[in-house]
């Protein structure tokens, strides 16, 4: 299936219409929480990118955390973050541009998945259907 998504990637490249600061890893797990603030860690990932990027990055996160420890996975924080962040920077369009880069963050965690945690490996099958479904 590795295979299949990769082309799939391929075939629905999108331009990067706008580039600007993003973490290149936004998740849950790189942000620490204490009781006053929020701070964001693991910022080797660091550049100029499609906003696209960071949103799906949080979003694939979310999905796939509730996938890993057995609950329905959903969408709904993907779609809390775009209408919040299309509500801040109005006339932007992420749409097209948002579905490969939740396609690519879902192989992202595949791979890893497969790489450091073996023991999630069962989950890749249903992580790149996903993948798939959002390019279609």
């Amino acid at each position: 299936m590795f295979r299949e998504l990769a082309g799939a990637l391929e075939a629905a490249q999108v331009e990067d219409l706008e580039l600007v600061p993003s973490h290149g890893d936004f998740s849950p797990r790189n942000i620490l929480v204490a009781s006053h603030r929020l701070t964001l860690i693991d910022w080797d990932r660091f550049q100029r990118a499609d906003p696209a990027r960071d949103i799906a990055s949080m979003g694939t996160w979310c999905w796939f955390w509730a996938l890993r420890q057995g609950r329905p996975p959903d969408w709904i924080v993907l779609d809390r973050i775009v209408q919040t962040y299309t509500l801040l920077r109005p006339g932007t369009a992420i749409g097209a541009r948002l579905r490969f880069h939740v396609a690519a963050g879902l192989m992202r965690i595949a791979h890893i998945s497969v790489e450091l945690w073996p023991n999630d490996a069962y989950l890749v099958p249903q992580l790149t259907a996903e993948a798939l479904r959002h390019l279609r």
